[in-house]
């Protein structure tokens, strides 16, 4: 309900890349620049507790970091040069819980995947956008049992933002184009489709915010 009124800091031997903060507020995961580590620190003291480690067998990129709602599970999703890696670690023993992956061009995706747990902890939802063909995936991962329960591809919507969010038993994100918002919603489950559930008019002057957003993307992609 409100902030604390300590403050701890700790020097790092590299850049930090990504920081995520435990929904128990007990923990802070990290990645640095230059590592293949993920590293569990006390958010209190900031104190080294945990280093975690992919197996031998994988080489990849971590662009997105996330704590299941128990704060027990924390996800990875990774980037290779053809796939796309959910990788899990069980905090309670340090080990590897699970590697879900899935085959697909990553050189296209655009800027970091979004990353998102159902409500029960059981499944992830990791949503990333195509610039060049303007196509959103999903791919909804159940971290139990380490397979890819689903994917979903919606072919020429441009996302509002990169990020979705747990709604209940579901996930949502958003689109626009020149005159609305679309708020669309896909459940945690094999043979769910996405659906628009809402949509809103877009303020004036938001075309002008599109387009800087796709000349961004152009700009990120190389054209």
């Amino acid at each position: 309900m409100s902030w604390d009124t300590n403050t701890a800091a700790i020097a790092r031997p590299s850049v930090i890349k990504l920081a995520v903060w435990s929904p128990c507020n007990r923990f802070i995961a990290i990645t640095c620049y230059g590592t293949t580590t993920m590293d569990i620190l006390d958010s209190v003291t900031l104190q080294r507790l945990q280093t975690l480690k992919y197996p031998q067998d994988i080489s990849t990129t971590c662009v997105a970091l996330v704590f299941s709602p128990d704060s027990r599970i924390l996800s990875c999703v990774g980037l290779g040069d053809e796939d796309l890696l959910v990788v899990s670690w069980d905090l309670q023993t340090g080990g590897v819980a699970s590697v879900v992956r899935w085959e697909g061009p990553t050189q296209r995706v655009v800027e970091n995947p979004s990353v998102t747990y159902s409500a029960d902890g059981r499944m992830v939802g990791v949503f990333y956008w195509y610039c060049d063909d303007a196509k959103i995936t999903i791919l909804i991962s159940d971290i139990t049992s380490g397979v890819c329960v689903d994917s979903h591809s919606i072919n020429g919507a441009i996302p509002l933002s990169k990020v979705i969010w747990t709604f209940g038993g579901s996930l949502r994100f958003a689109t626009a184009d020149a005159t609305t918002i679309t708020i669309w919603e896909v459940d945690f489950i094999s043979g769910a489709t996405p659906t628009q559930v809402e949509t809103l008019p877009a303020p004036d002057g938001f075309e002008s915010v599109l387009l800087l957003h796709a000349s961004h993307d152009d700009y990120r992609m190389g054209a």
